[in-house]
């Protein structure tokens, strides 16, 4: 009787071991291979591949907006956010800046008022002010 309790002890004390092993390389299959996104908003495409690539992740431009706010060729949004924790090769998607959007402002020199007003907003712009100027020698009557 005494031998089978040392065996059932000893048995149980290798299920603990193997239980306790199995969990800990579990672990490790699953989190040990996590890394922090890092911020890469601001930064350039090239500076932000530079920043992952140390990491094993990977970056996508997956869409270019314009933006007033953030500088052309600047990443300005990014997903994971950072500080989120992924698995090496990972896809860290981002949207580029095309900067501010840019329109030529038209000449409307000689035009009607009527015909400068549509020109102007027909680019997106707003009219706030006009001014006239009164030069000798010229007709400068908008009813022409």
């Amino acid at each position: 009787m005494k031998s089978f309790v040392r065996f059932a002890f000893l048995a149980l004390v290798l299920v603990m071991v193997a239980l306790v092993s199995a969990l800990t390389a579990m672990r490790f299959a699953i989190h040990g291979q996590e890394v922090g996104v890092p911020a890469l908003v601001g930064m350039s495409p090239a500076e932000a591949e530079r920043a992952v690539a140390g990491l094993g992740l990977q970056i996508e431009i997956e869409r270019q907006y314009y933006s007033p706010q953030i500088a052309e060729g600047r990443i300005m949004s990014q997903l994971p956010l950072p500080g989120t924790k992924v698995r090496r090769g990972w896809q860290v998607r981002v949207a580029q800046s095309l900067g501010p959007i840019r329109v030529a402002i038209p000449d409307v020199t000689g035009q009607s008022r009527r015909a400068a007003e549509l020109n102007v907003k027909r680019r997106g712009l707003e009219l706030t002010s006009t001014a006239e100027v009164q030069m000798v020698g010229i007709d400068s009557s908008w009813g022409m």
